[in-house]
């Protein structure tokens, strides 16, 4: 049985993987979730949240795993905090596995890739905010993040979402995830509206190794927990 440890993206938190979690405990699994600086239920003010603040947070929660090589898995904007906790030290993980996430070359930033029709407002909602943070309206982040979900299920998880701290996506990624020698697998999501399914897979020919599409959004874990969970233990080869 393997250990995993989930990292969640952008103005999310632990509580998005609940449900996957839960399908890899059924199936005698290990999971490990948590909330990154700023998000969730974590009280770290948002305008102190950085890139090395994410970077430690991931790196304490992979060497609490001991001796054990978790299967290391990170949504979305997790992939610049797990690339950030990886230049500062070698760290011992079994499989990585990005879902719909940013994978990003040394010197890039996470705002210059976000779609340009969206990033001025980043901007523009930061600056209006007392923390340098920015909350996407309900209506955008039905259409980007839970479009693959009715809108009761929608307006539910609005609700959970926290302000995502800018500064995060100003700062300049220093590490290429593709130098992790361990096997890596990229999940693509076909209906990803907040990244695109082109730009999906063009994240996971950056990462290397196996490539899965799952036909899902951008929270595929939140729409289809148990697809997503069955789909890792496929591919990681566990039953």
């Amino acid at each position: 049985m393997a250990v995993f440890v989930l990292v969640h993206g952008g103005s999310h938190g632990s509580w998005c993987w609940d449900a996957c979690a839960g399908a890899l405990r059924s199936a005698g699994h290990r999971v490990v979730s948590f909330d990154l600086p700023g998000h969730g239920q974590d009280p770290t003010p948002r305008d102190q949240v950085t890139l090395k603040a994410y970077g430690e947070v991931i790196r304490d929660q992979l060497k609490q795993c001991g001796s054990e090589s978790p299967v290391l898995v990170g949504h979305s904007l997790a992939g610049i905090g797990i690339a950030e906790a990886m230049a500062h030290e070698p760290l011992a993980i079994g499989q990585l596995v990005m879902i719909a996430a940013l994978v990003l070359k040394p010197g890039e930033r996470a705002i210059d890739r976000i779609p340009e029709s969206r990033r001025p407002s980043y901007f523009e909602l930061a600056a209006a905010s007392s923390d340098q943070s920015f909350a996407l309206s309900a209506e955008v982040t039905r259409r980007v993040f839970f479009n693959d979900l009715n809108d009761t299920q929608a307006s539910g998880y609005h609700a959970k979402l926290t302000p995502q701290p800018l500064g995060v996506y100003l700062e300049t990624t220093r590490f290429d995830l593709s130098e992790i020698s361990c096997p890596k697998h990229f999940f693509a999501c076909r209906q990803d509206q907040a990244l695109g399914l082109e730009n999906n897979l063009i994240y996971a020919q950056r990462l290397g190794g196996s490539i899965t599409t799952l036909d899902a959004g951008h929270d595929v874990m939140l729409s289809e927990p148990d697809l997503l969970a069955q789909s890792l233990m496929e591919r990681l080869g566990m039953r």
